[in-house]
C-alpha cells in the first residue's frame, strides 16, 4: 500500500466512525440544559408558594370570621 491508499484508508476509518457517532447522537435523548432545569425548579417553587399564599389567605379569613362572630356575641 503506498501512501495515498493509507491516507484513503486512514479518512475512510475516520468517517465510519464519525457517522456511526453522529447516528447514536442522532437518537438518544438530549439532556437537560441548566436552564431548563432552573425554569423547572422555579416554575415548582411558584406553584408551591402561591399554594401557601392561597392556604394562609383562607387561615386568615376564617380566623377573621371566628373572630368577629365572637367579638359580636360579647358584645
Amino acid at each position: 500500500m503506498n501512501s495515498m491508499e493509507e491516507s484513503f484508508a486512514a479518512l475512510e476509518t475516520r468517517m465510519k466512525t464519525h457517522s456511526a457517532r453522529a447516528a447514536e447522537r442522532a437518537f438518544k435523548p438530549q439532556k437537560e440544559t441548566p436552564t431548563s432545569r432552573a425554569e423547572i425548579t422555579d416554575r415548582a417553587a411558584r406553584e408551591i408558594i402561591e399554594a401557601e399564599t392561597s392556604k394562609r389567605a383562607e387561615t386568615t379569613a376564617r380566623l377573621r370570621a371566628q373572630r368577629l362572630a365572637r367579638e359580636g356575641k360579647t358584645d
